[in-house]
């Protein structure tokens, strides 16, 4: 999935995977999100996900990372939120100014340590399952390098091979979940529940609870 494809998506609205309300495992089990309620959560390749939103007004602190300036933009717009914005090396910076969410618009490979050094937690509702097998597993390495050791978090896969094996979504099976996160933690799943992601496509969708290792 090169950063073209992306941006062409968002270019043609083409974003079946946006939610028009907070994802109900998020706002069902977001107590064993992060060790307290006001953590700081990464949330890779966000779009313009309303659960940035909710988690926010949770007291949460959140920092999303997004390819595209269009769903940047859209996720305040839509939202009517102030913000500012701000260029810097590999990123440009959105931040709201009544509310702890940060934006980071770029390549989620770019981030590096400083940018990770306060996060408390991850939730991974669309990232993993957008990346073909190669890129996942560079995505988790890399994010396993940079972030603190004792991280926690929630993470949304789907099981179904037959549905999605033309992807995105891609069918991510708990046994390659697992093997992913193995350096930051042990996965734990929680709830599953069927999907729609397309007409007629309906995979089974997994909630897990990452814990960490340290």
């Amino acid at each position: 999935m090169e950063a073209a494809f992306w941006h062409e998506r968002w270019h043609q609205e083409q974003i079946a995977f946006h939610q028009e309300r907070p994802h109900p495992m998020l706002t069902e089990h977001v107590g064993l999100l992060a060790p307290n309620a006001s953590a700081k959560i990464l949330v890779p390749l966000c779009g313009k996900s309303l659960d940035m939103l909710w988690l926010a007004q949770q007291g949460y602190s959140v920092l999303g990372v997004e390819l595209s300036d269009k769903a940047c933009k859209a996720f305040f717009s839509e939202n009517r939120l102030a913000f500012s914005r701000h260029p810097e090396r590999h990123f440009v910076r959105y931040e709201a100014e009544d509310l702890p969410i940060t934006l980071l618009m770029g390549d989620v490979f770019d981030l590096n340590s400083e940018h990770l050094a306060k996060v408390e937690a991850i939730y991974d509702r669309a990232a993993t399952i957008a990346l073909p097998k190669p890129m996942r597993e560079q995505y988790w390495q890399h994010l396993s390098h940079r972030l603190p050791e004792a991280v926690s978090g929630l993470v949304i896969s789907i099981d179904d091979e037959d549905v999605c094996h033309e992807g995105p979504p891609f069918s991510v099976p708990e046994g390659e979940l697992q093997s992913l996160v193995q350096p930051l933690g042990t996965l734990h799943p929680l709830v599953s529940a069927k999907t729609l992601i397309r007409e007629d496509r309906e995979p089974l969708e997994t909630l897990y609870q990452l814990r960490s290792a340290k």
